[in-house]
């Protein structure tokens, strides 16, 4: 094994803990704002699920219920921000 090897695993190993707690976080919901073309925003509730590979949304972070779900290999595009005219519509 080369040094680069060794260095590459390493830092693996420290990012491991890091993102299994963000995918933890992610099982049990976070909120996020759905923006709609004609309808006000709505608050919902948007996990995942690792068994099925779907992210899956709701209204109440509590219910067993999900309005919609999509699978992870469908998503092509994550935007990070405030990136949407709707904000400014919607603030």
């Amino acid at each position: 094994m080369n040094v680069n090897m060794l260095n590459n695993s390493a830092m693996l190993m420290n990012i491991m803990p890091e993102v299994e707690q963000i995918i933890s976080q992610l099982e049990r919901g976070t909120v996020v704002t759905r923006f709609y073309p004609r309808k006000r925003p709505e608050k919902k509730t948007l996990m995942i699920r690792r068994e099925t590979r779907q992210i899956l949304w709701a209204r109440t972070p509590n219910t067993k219920t999900f309005e919609g779900a999509v699978e992870m290999r469908e998503v092509k595009e994550i935007r990070l921000g405030k990136c949407s005219k709707d904000f400014e519509k919607w603030p």
